[in-house]
């Protein structure tokens, strides 16, 4: 565990406006839990058989959470969450809250990132390096949640020869997590594309098939939800493999992928390394 980031904890205004922003989510959560009930799918799913290792890998978050209890413990990395397309970042918010209850770590190993104003990747890139050289050493490596959108930035800003071009701070990424990301373009992109980030969305953009030639030296996870009218299952992994998919909601499906608990156990689990919950497959549909 590396403790060297202590010395860029946040100062107390900051502090106040953290919690401020977790009870906010804390809030919406339970406001919009009523159409959170993840039934949109096949009678038959991949979640249905991980009945068994959820309750073996919530057992063994437990004995460490207890632990650490007391013991203000810090996780190994700090875990970024990057909110998806003009989000006001609610819901990465309140899976960085989920996230940190679960692995009883303290707030200051996560940082939530949004960007609601703006609508161009490389300038959310820009904006989201400038947070991180803010608040981390140079040499620090992350865990990274990126919801939607978010997924892509942090796929940029990953890549030491972007990173260099724009004069920027590669991203060392021990795990990337990708909620409903559009690796392989949004279906809605194709109808709605209003500003430049929302056409290199595209399915068949310049940029996806720049972005995914690209060589990883990370561990990418990606995640699809059902009845996702934004992006789509089939599009949320890229070319190759399958996402960890699961039944959508009725309503929002794409936005509310971080609300289903195996999802947010799996991220969890796998940033814990306890091995993970859900497993790769076809998705049967979008």
């Amino acid at each position: 565990m590396d403790n060297s980031r202590d010395a860029r904890r946040l100062s107390p205004l900051r502090r106040v406006g953290r919690g401020v922003r977790f009870a906010g989510c804390t809030l919406a959560a339970a406001v919009t839990w009523p159409v959170c009930r993840f039934v949109q799918g096949p009678e038959h799913a991949p979640e249905d058989s991980a009945s068994e290792r959820a309750k073996a890998v919530r057992d063994s978050l437990r004995q460490r959470r207890e632990q650490r209890r007391g013991r203000q413990a810090r996780l190994d990395r700090p875990v970024l969450v990057l909110s998806g397309y003009r989000a006001p970042g609610v819901m990465g918010g309140n899976m960085a809250r989920r996230l940190a209850a679960l692995l009883g770590a303290p707030f200051d190993d996560f940082r939530m990132i949004s960007y609601p104003h703006m609508g161009d990747l490389d300038r959310v890139a820009s904006a989201v390096d400038r947070i991180v050289r803010r608040e981390f050493p140079s040499d620090q490596e992350f865990d990274v949640v990126g919801i939607s959108m978010g997924g892509l930035i942090a796929r940029m800003l990953a890549a030491d020869g972007y990173a260099r071009e724009r004069g920027l701070q590669r991203l060392r990424l021990k795990n990337l997590f990708t909620m409903a990301t559009p690796h392989l373009g949004a279906k809605i992109a194709a109808h709605i594309h209003v500003d430049k980030a929302a056409t290199e969305m595209q399915i068949g953009s310049p940029r996806l098939a720049w972005l995914n030639a690209l060589p990883r030296d990370y561990a990418l996870h990606c995640y699809a939800i059902l009845n996702d009218i934004t992006v789509g299952a089939k599009q949320t992994s890229v070319q190759g493999e399958h996402p960890m998919w699961v039944r959508g909601t009725p309503l929002f499906s794409h936005s509310l992928i971080t609300e289903h608990p195996l999802v947010v156990l799996d991220v969890a689990a796998r940033i814990a390394g306890v091995g993970g919950v859900l497993e790769k497959s076809p998705p049967p549909g979008d």
